[in-house]
């Protein structure tokens, strides 16, 4: 299925367009909504898994930094490569999601000056911050 065009999306600014569709910087947002707006929309969502390089770097610096690094080894990931990696590792993974939605707090959304395109910035908790209501 082709993905639809971010500039379809109601609102003038990028941050206007992810509020539309319900994310916005500062929330907490169900990892599998994002999984879903990325394979949804063009735009390209990362979670970081180190909060300072998260709120204080940018994306396109890290990725040069890490360049040499695989993918398991950076600090920061791509949700849907994030996602595929867990279910391979756990099978039950999207019935325990169901039952504890993994949240990530969205640090910035912006345009992604290597593809021109939205980008969202999250933080994922460490697994001693995830509280289970």
């Amino acid at each position: 299925m082709a993905k639809r065009s971010f500039d379809q999306v109601p609102g003038e600014t990028i941050s206007e367009k992810c509020r539309h569709i319900g994310i916005q910087e500062g929330d907490l947002v169900d990892i599998r909504t994002l999984e879903k707006v990325m394979k949804k929309y063009d735009l390209l969502v990362v979670v970081y898994f180190e909060e300072d390089l998260a709120r204080k770097s940018r994306y396109e610096n890290d990725l040069e930094t890490w360049k040499r690094a695989g993918e398991h080894e950076r600090p920061f990931i791509n949700v849907d490569t994030f996602l595929e990696i867990q279910r391979e590792m756990n099978p039950l993974l999207d019935d325990a999601l169901q039952d504890i939605p993994l949240m990530v707090e969205i640090i910035t959304i912006r345009t992604y000056h290597h593809g021109n395109k939205p980008l969202i910035i999250g933080l994922l908790p460490f697994t001693d911050e995830i509280h289970v209501e």
